[in-house]
């Protein structure tokens, strides 16, 4: 093998090298690659409970529209609102 031919063969090897340098570590390279797929993994698992948040949102905008019981457990539960038929029971102070 002649001087000229190890020369070229240097920079193909060289060439090659760098390419795969830039591959790995490169813009859109095989790091970003594996960063996008972490990422997307993440929002796809957000997305899951974001849905699982709408559809028990779905079912109690329904009971609210449509559940008399539903709605009259809701008033007396948050605005601590009583019945007409309830009995109060006082602790002593």
């Amino acid at each position: 093998m002649g001087k000229k031919q190890k020369i070229l063969m240097g920079c193909a090897v060289m060439t090659l090298f760098l390419l795969f340098l830039l591959i790995i570590f490169g813009e859109s390279g095989i790091r970003d690659l594996n960063a996008l797929k972490r990422d997307r993994v993440k929002l796809q698992t957000m997305n899951s409970d974001i849905d699982l948040q709408n559809r028990s949102l779905s079912r109690k905008i329904w009971r609210l529209k449509n559940d008399g019981k539903y709605i009259e457990d809701v008033v007396r539960k948050d605005l601590k609102v009583i019945g007409k038929d309830d009995l109060i029971i006082r602790s002593g102070q």
